[in-house]
């Protein structure tokens, strides 16, 4: 994080120079160029201005800065208005009387082209009360203050993406450290239940489980996971729910499609398998199923999962903490790339996702 700001910084500043470097120096010397080309018919007369344009825009750069760090970023931009418009008044004055000494200055500079100097020497002697243009100064004064508010404006932007990611990055986590703790707790209560029977079933159930957690536990910790390991870390739950449950469920898993090219996070659609199983049949006695199909068209990724349910018109499917879980994830990783759609029947429940998925 603070590297990144101290970059941030760093290419601010580098903006903020290129731009009095720009506006004081080179668009003057453009700016004479144009006027030689058009006015005097030459294209290389301006040069004898270049040094003009570079003494005097030196000076404007720092006056200008003095300006824009002094005033506008410790009195403007922190609102303290009042002393801002009295300094002003302040910097307007002492600004006069930096052109009498810009020009003393050159005056005394033996080595610049003559008429440079002579010119410093009788604006020097003007008897006027104000050595610069009212309008072109407060020109100049509107557009520095611009380019502050401009590169303020971006700073502030950057900011709040940096504290919209880092939130997202809270939330992300807080669901998915939701989803692990849960799922564990489903798992051993089906081992659990299979132990108190004495079930052959109970040592196959174990190691698939184990596989089942080794995944979650480590592949999960990435942020983007293969679609083919996501699928098949799916498929290994089926294959477990299956022995559990294969005497009265049946359980079909069907994949169209799947490529190593695109990617999803891990443990996003474990949901929508596991709701299938725990609230979608744990009340059939005989008949039930669970159908799972996955099929990817380039990148949209369809996911439908259908279950049977209790013939009981006044049961309410309950969707759980994971699917719940899993509907906010899907709004804050894909915004306006995913669809759910859940339809529920007096003898079924079904859910389809969309989804458009990045490649790797």
């Amino acid at each position: 994080m603070i590297i990144y700001r101290g970059t941030k910084r760093h290419e601010e500043k580098k903006a903020e120079i290129a731009f009095f470097l720009i506006y004081f120096i080179l668009f003057p010397v453009i700016s004479s160029f144009e006027y030689n080309f058009n006015e005097r018919g030459s294209a290389t007369s301006f040069i004898q201005d270049i040094p003009e344009r570079l003494v005097y825009g030196s000076f404007n750069i720092i006056s200008y800065g003095l300006y824009y760090e002094l005033l506008i970023k410790r009195l403007l931009f922190r609102e303290r208005l009042l002393a801002f418009a009295l300094l002003l008044v302040v910097f307007l004055i002492v600004l006069n009387f930096s052109y009498v000494l810009n020009y003393w200055l050159v005056s005394q500079m033996s080595f610049l082209p003559a008429d440079m100097v002579t010119n410093a020497a009788t604006w020097l002697k003007a008897d006027v009360m104000l050595h610069f243009s009212v309008v072109y100064i407060f020109r100049d004064l509107l557009v520095i203050t611009a380019l502050a508010y401009y590169l303020r404006a971006g700073r502030l932007t950057h900011q709040v993406n940096e504290l919209r990611s880092q939130q997202l990055e809270v939330e992300l986590n807080s669901l998915k450290f939701q989803l692990q703790p849960h799922f564990f707790f489903n798992t051993l209560n089906n081992i659990y239940s299979l132990a108190l029977q004495g079930s052959a079933k109970t040592a196959p159930l174990i190691a698939g489980h184990a596989d089942i957690m080794r995944y979650i536990l480590y592949d999960s910790e990435l942020p983007t996971v293969k679609l083919t390991n996501e699928i098949a870390f799916l498929r290994s739950i089926t294959e477990v729910e299956s022995i559990r449950l294969s005497e009265h469920i049946s359980i079909k898993f069907e994949t169209q499609g799947i490529t190593d090219a695109l990617v999803i996070e891990p443990l996003l659609l474990l949901p929508f398998v596991e709701n299938a199983f725990k609230h979608g049949v744990r009340d059939e006695i005989a008949g039930g199923y669970v159908s799972i199909l996955i099929c990817c068209f380039d990148h949209d990724l369809v996911m439908e999962v259908k279950n049977s349910r209790a013939m009981d018109t006044s049961a309410t499917t309950e969707v759980g903490l994971g699917l719940t879980n899993v509907v906010k994830r899907l709004s804050l990783l894909y915004p306006g790339a995913h669809r759910v759609e859940v339809t529920e029947a007096r003898d079924c429940y079904e859910v389809q996702l969309n989804l458009k998925l990045k490649s790797e």
